[in-house]
């Protein structure tokens, strides 16, 4: 349907995402059907939905040579990162993740940009039993900085954590 609206776009920042963390605190043991629902829908969201955005926006030749997709992921999906539990959401952005890089290698040719962005830890309902976190301000500026100003061609791909530049581990 956005391809229908939107005909050309330079910038495409794309966010999705879901989390049950009820589900997501269970261990191996512990897995119900219930768990096992709720992790098909953080796959469909977190990991899904935007790799189904890119392949329309690029299908539909809206992104195009020069222009630049971001998708906004998270930290917990880097496997070198993980510590336990949380297997949906943190198995739906490695999945992510992954998809976004293979994109990335696969669009390089034809021009289009792909950036993989950790926004911060965002102080949002969302993360609320975390506590802390960044304002959101803050994490656009550094989303928005890093689409402008660092995502090219050569570092098409990349994970970072957009605040701060690091280079975050698969």
């Amino acid at each position: 349907r956005v391809t229908e609206i939107v005909k050309d776009c330079e910038y495409v920042i794309h966010n999705s995402g879901i989390a049950h963390w009820e589900s997501n605190g269970k261990v191996v043991g512990e897995l119900s059907e219930k768990v096992f629902k709720d992790m098909r829908d953080e796959y469909e969201v977190n990991g899904l939905a935007p790799l189904r955005m890119l392949d329309a926006l690029v299908r539909n030749s809206v992104l195009k040579r020069g222009g630049k997709f971001g998708v906004i992921t998270s930290r917990m999906g880097s496997i070198a990162d993980g510590s336990g539990k949380y297997y949906g959401y943190r198995g739906s952005k490695a999945y992510l993740n992954m998809t976004m890089n293979m994109a990335a290698k696969d669009l390089a040719s034809s021009g289009v940009a792909v950036g993989i962005l950790h926004p911060g830890m965002v102080a949002t309902d969302m993360t609320a039993a975390f506590g802390g976190g960044i304002s959101a301000e803050e994490s656009a500026n550094g989303i928005w900085d890093k689409m402008q100003n660092v995502l090219n061609t050569s570092n098409t791909g990349t994970f970072w954590h957009a605040c701060t530049g690091e280079i975050i581990p698969w």
